[in-house]
């Protein structure tokens, strides 16, 4: 059944709001992140019985314990792990949640299972994009949407193509008839040039952000050819276009040679647009725009 919106949005809106039914901590960041609120904190305290799980306090610990009773005794006997933690997903999913035939749905510190976002179709042009704050996701309106238009989203990434597109479309079994998804229809060259022009951006990306390389984040500027790229690629708003303008903001504002205040404060406000559209006011990255933008030139 497909998702209908009862009313009028416009780009920015916030359509729903919800929370994971459940989610599991990537190993790697066991002891940074809460395992029942996600929130990262410097002093988490662990299970005492299995030691491997970490609270903020008491109320997620007794929150969490309704997934964690069932691996908390398979730990003390080490039969479970949080490395890898896929056993702990599995181990969440089929012990308390009734469905087996959810799929997970990623983010940046882990994975979860959603049951309101499996109602949304995929869409290679789609109106919404979720992003997740804390242990919240924001399904949000990248695009006009009239009252009684079919809600939708990308399930595939919008960048991939070829082989990894169809086997992701396989995997999800999504039937589309757009033009990146057809045989025989894209260019591969075009594809090509942008992932060289992605690496050459990342490798910017990633002398602007640790001390040691910044002598080699010399000279930066955006490629248009890189922005016309993200324009066909995502439309005029989405939340990975927003995370790839964030980050050559960082790599200009960082070049001292080129960032004057005036071409700074045009970028910024390119960017700001962008971000209240596709991951609100109060989203963390905001601060980080607002601090390269004042940083001393």
């Amino acid at each position: 059944m497909p998702v209908i919106s009862s009313k009028p949005y416009i780009a920015g809106d916030v359509v729903f709001k919800c929370k994971p039914l459940f989610a599991c901590i990537d190993y790697k960041y066991n002891g940074k992140h809460c395992d029942n609120c996600l929130k990262p904190m410097d002093q988490l305290k662990k299970c005492a019985k299995c030691l491997q799980m970490y609270y903020c306090g008491k109320n997620c610990q007794t929150i969490d314990w309704s997934f964690h009773k069932n691996e908390c005794q398979l730990m003390r006997q080490k039969k479970l792990r949080s490395d890898p933690n896929w056993q702990m997903f599995q181990m969440r999913h089929y012990s308390d949640d009734p469905m087996d035939n959810t799929n997970p749905i990623g983010h940046h510190i882990g994975w979860g299972v959603t049951l309101e976002l499996m109602c949304v179709r995929h869409s290679c042009h789609p109106n919404t994009a979720f992003i997740t704050k804390g242990d919240s996701i924001e399904i949000r309106a990248m695009k006009s949407i009239a009252s009684g238009e079919e809600i939708t989203m990308d399930l595939i990434p919008l960048d991939m193509t070829g082989v990894y597109r169809d086997l992701f479309r396989d995997f999800l079994d999504i039937k589309c008839d757009c033009v990146k998804c057809k045989p025989n229809v894209e260019k591969p060259i075009e594809w090509q040039q942008f992932e060289q022009l992605l690496e050459k951006h990342n490798d910017h990306w990633e002398s602007a952000m640790d001390p040691n390389l910044k002598h080699k984040n010399l000279n930066y500027e955006m490629d248009t050819q890189f922005m016309q790229y993200l324009d066909s690629i995502y439309g005029k708003f989405h939340q990975m276009k927003t995370y790839y303008l964030l980050k050559s903001f960082i790599c200009f504002a960082s070049d001292s040679r080129k960032a004057n205040q005036s071409s700074k404060e045009l970028w910024y406000k390119t960017v700001e647009e962008h971000l209240l559209v596709t991951h609100g006011s109060d989203h963390p990255w905001n601060a980080m725009l607002q601090t390269f933008l004042c940083r001393s030139v």
